[in-house]
């Protein structure tokens, strides 16, 4: 019983930073290294950002990533408060 995501590993609040980045920014594409300074640990972010594209929450597409049509369809129905 101890496979469980690697998103476990990753400290929520900087998968949740990440997320909320990259919901906000709407139409546009967020770079790689603009969340990475933005969260401010580029390692735990690109853990985080890994993490998040593994659950399918998140593309990596080259340096750029956008969220998922899964993540934003969530978003949606939960409103943009959080």
């Amino acid at each position: 019983m101890q496979e469980q995501s690697e998103a476990v590993d990753v400290p929520e609040n900087f998968q949740r930073q990440i997320m909320v980045l990259v919901l906000w920014a709407g139409e546009e594409w967020c770079t790689i290294e603009e969340l990475a300074r933005k969260v401010g640990d580029p390692i735990t972010a690109l853990d985080a950002m890994s993490a998040l594209a593994d659950a399918g929450l998140l593309h990596r597409q080259g340096h750029y990533v956008f969220p998922t049509r899964a993540a934003v369809h969530l978003h949606d129905l939960f409103g943009a408060a959080w």
